[in-house]
């Protein structure tokens, strides 16, 4: 926590699997924005 990257893990993708399908979408073109 507090390095500003996120891992991905079992946690993760569970939560992922719990958010609206275009949230992970909307994240990962945020990620590629900050690139």
């Amino acid at each position: 926590m507090g390095s500003g990257h996120i891992k991905v893990g079992p946690t993760s993708l569970s939560l992922l699997r719990s958010l609206p399908p275009s949230f992970p979408l909307a994240l990962l073109d945020y990620q590629i924005i900050q690139a």
